[in-house]
């Protein structure tokens, strides 16, 4: 019901804010705490060992955005409460050059594939700007719609992670895409020995 009165209205915005915080509690139960204190976006997870020098975990984020062009500054602020490393995007729907023009403070693009023919798809992965990473050049297995894939390897000494993000339509073709998955986790896992 659509009215005028602005004790109505107030009342169904406290209400969708209440949703939105059970939600924020439900999936991010230290998230209310946070919100209320004065800790800042990019301190909330950030937890260093006794050095101080390194994060003591690393969060990856992983979404199919469906399109991110005017979903930047949502998926910013629902990412804030857990402050994640690395971003991993597929289905973001973009060409090469809107890519690397979308802005992700405090995100650096590391890797990313779009595509060329068809409509829509692509993945990406974003880094955080403080973090080292070196990307893997998988360019030559990316087939539109059967595999959409990149990935890159992150310096954590003296540990190091690598990140693949991965996307396959529903109409692709499976066969090939778990015969080329095998190809380049056999590859990435024989150059990392």
């Amino acid at each position: 019901m659509v009215t005028s009165d602005s004790s109505t209205s107030n009342q169904v915005i406290k209400t969708n804010d209440n949703i939105i915080s059970n939600r924020q509690n439900k999936f991010y139960p230290n998230y209310a705490k946070q919100r209320n204190s004065n800790i800042g976006m990019s301190n909330i997870n950030m937890h260093y060992s006794a050095n101080n020098s390194k994060p003591s975990y690393f969060t990856i984020f992983h979404q199919n955005i469906r399109g991110i062009f005017h979903k930047v500054d949502e998926l910013l602020y629902s990412i804030a409460p857990i402050s994640p490393q690395v971003l991993c995007l597929t289905e973001h729907h973009l060409r090469e050059d809107e890519l690397k023009t979308m802005k992700f403070t405090p995100y650096t693009l590391g890797a990313h594939f779009c595509r060329q023919s068809y409509k829509h798809g692509g993945v990406s992965i974003y880094v955080s700007s403080n973090i080292q990473f070196y990307p893997i050049d998988l360019k030559n297995f990316n087939k539109e719609r059967d595999l959409e894939i990149c990935a890159l390897k992150i310096d954590l000494s003296p540990t190091y992670l690598i990140i693949v993000c991965i996307y396959r339509s529903p109409n692709g073709d499976f066969k090939y895409f778990i015969n080329q998955l095998e190809v380049i986790l056999n590859n990435i896992y024989i150059k990392e020995e």
